[in-house]
């Protein structure tokens, strides 16, 4: 692990504990969880292509290709976070906060930021496009 990673852990890891309120454990995979508003939030610090952590969580399992507009129309309404489906049918909402503003109340609001965005999204796509919530 480079020294710039590390670095980045270890103030990822300082804001998450102090915003729980108790230390987190990262998962097998290096990443923190967060369960906000009936989902999984995934935390993960990265330095590729360039130092950001990358907060995320799946919200659909096999949604309808057909859901790509719609995901498109999210992208444009919403400058919080991004709406993405896979080959697989998976749809995901993610945020990238850069290093360079990670700070607490950034952190907090781009975690809130994804747990709103699937809140927002998932029981609609759902209902339009099938697939199953995750």
């Amino acid at each position: 692990m480079s020294h710039e990673l590390q670095e980045l852990r270890e103030s990822t890891a300082d804001l998450l504990n102090e915003i729980n309120g108790r230390p987190l454990e990262p998962d097998s995979d290096g990443d923190w969880t967060i369960h906000l508003r009936g989902h999984r939030i995934l935390i993960r610090p990265t330095v590729q292509p360039m130092p950001h952590v990358f907060i995320w969580t799946g919200i659909v399992q096999y949604a309808d290709p057909t859901c790509l507009a719609e995901l498109n129309d999210l992208n444009l309404a919403t400058g919080w976070c991004r709406f993405v489906r896979t080959a697989d049918g998976a749809v995901y909402v993610a945020s990238h906060l850069p290093a360079y503003s990670l700070t607490k109340r950034a952190l907090i609001e781009s975690i809130g930021a994804v747990g709103a965005g699937a809140a927002l999204a998932s029981p609609m796509i759902v209902a339009v496009y099938g697939g199953t919530a995750a």
